[in-house]
């Protein structure tokens, strides 16, 4: 999977943000909240756009991580 641009990420941050488990809540000073949807609970408070932007980033780059060094080895 390829890692979109920030600017891509920017204008559609909702749906990149659902990808990696986030939702976005928008506050009313301008700033947004990130609730992890596995954990339960806000993990990122009042960050401006540009850190939502880079949280979803890194998000999306640890995804592609673990898709690329998954182990085939199956124990059991």
């Amino acid at each position: 999977m390829k890692i979109p641009k920030a600017t891509t990420i920017r204008s559609k941050y909702r749906v990149y943000a659902y990808k990696v488990g986030f939702t976005i809540l928008p506050q009313t000073n301008g700033l947004y909240n990130v609730f992890d949807n596995k954990m339960g609970y806000t993990t990122h408070r009042n960050r401006n756009m540009t850190e939502i932007v880079q949280i979803i980033v890194d998000g999306l780059n640890m995804k592609e991580y673990n898709r690329k060094n998954r182990s085939s080895v199956v124990v059991g």
